[in-house]
């Protein structure tokens, strides 16, 4: 089931979750479909691998349904932050990251 707990975040934390997935989604440089939800590829700058781990951290938190994984891709060497989960997550990822679905 996709339910948000942001009641498991503090105001402080909820801001600082804003306040990285901004960033991120400007620091994004490509998006790959996933069958069951997104590859985004960074620029593998360290500050961008910080917030990811952050970011990381405190969507396990309050969106538990999420699976992260994080890899260098070998093709591009950027920085990868693969989002996926069940039935739905497509649809969640579309509107936390503003992307145009496209299946």
């Amino acid at each position: 089931m996709i339910a948000c707990e942001l009641s498991a975040l503090t105001e402080i934390e909820r801001h600082r979750r804003e306040v990285l997935a901004d960033i991120l989604r400007k620091e994004v440089l490509d998006v790959e479909d996933l069958p069951s939800g997104y590859a985004f590829y960074l620029d593998r700058r360290t500050e961008n691998v910080q917030r990811v781990a952050e970011l990381v951290a405190l969507e396990r938190r309050c969106c538990s349904f999420l699976t992260f994984a994080t890899r260098i891709d070998d093709a591009t060497d950027r920085f990868v932050l693969e989002m996926t989960g069940g039935d739905g997550v497509r649809a969640f990822i579309n509107a936390q990251f503003s992307l145009k679905e496209t299946s």
